[in-house]
């Protein structure tokens, strides 16, 4: 998620891009171990932080990120700060939106088409209503395209995915991507869209672009 920095009364949390940071101060509470920690700035907007409802729980406390107004606001219960900035890191994680989006779909692509772990990577990543768009998988369910991956990996067990760039917009990450169907073969160039909520994958598409034939361009499309 990023760097965690913690002084006495507060965690700063700066995104992996380094163009974010949300700084978390200490507000009122009624004793030493309970505080509040809110928003005091940020350098981007609060999305950008990559909080979403969450909790996290360890030996020394406990965090809940809640959300008042599409601010997030973190109750840490803890011991000391520093747990708070721990808690945080492995709380906020899962299903912030933004980079933490960016980082489930890659999660997911290379479990089931790098290393060709179709089902359980479904499984540990889509949400059990994910929508897949794609005109070749009946019913466009989890399970319908599912089945629909692993038989394409079953077809074509040489058959190689790589990606070649990967962006987020909020929910939305978009990835370009190259399949080689076979040593040798020519490769598809594909365009994959997915959008994620609370840190599973709930809807896919994309655009698949064959082999040019007689292509003018001396550029790649990769």
């Amino acid at each position: 998620m990023g760097n965690v920095h913690v002084c006495a009364a507060a965690v700063a949390i700066t995104s992996e891009d380094s163009r974010s940071t949300c700084i978390f101060m200490s507000g009122q509470s009624q004793n030493a171990a309970r505080r509040d920690f809110a928003i005091a700035g940020l350098r981007s907007n609060v999305r950008s932080c990559g909080l979403a409802p969450c909790q996290g729980r360890g030996r020394h406390g406990r965090v809940i990120v809640r959300s008042y107004g599409g601010v997030p606001v973190v109750r840490v219960a803890l011991h000391g700060v520093a747990f708070a900035a721990l808690a945080l890191a492995s709380c906020a994680t899962p299903g912030r939106p933004g980079a933490g989006a960016r980082e489930v779909v890659l999660d997911f692509y290379r479990e089931a088409l790098l290393e060709k772990q179709v089902r359980a990577a479904f499984e540990r990543h889509a949400a059990a209503d994910f929508v897949e768009h794609k005109a070749d998988v009946p019913e466009g369910t989890r399970d319908a395209t599912v089945r629909y991956l692993e038989q394409l990996v079953a077809e074509l067990p040489a058959a190689r995915w790589e990606i070649v760039r990967a962006l987020a917009d909020g929910d939305f990450v978009f990835l370009h991507a190259k399949f080689t169907p076979a040593p040798g073969a020519e490769p598809y160039a594909i365009a994959d869209v997915f959008r994620v909520r609370d840190g599973r994958i709930v809807e896919h598409w994309d655009v698949v672009a064959p082999p040019p034939k007689g292509a003018v361009n001396p550029y790649s499309r990769f």
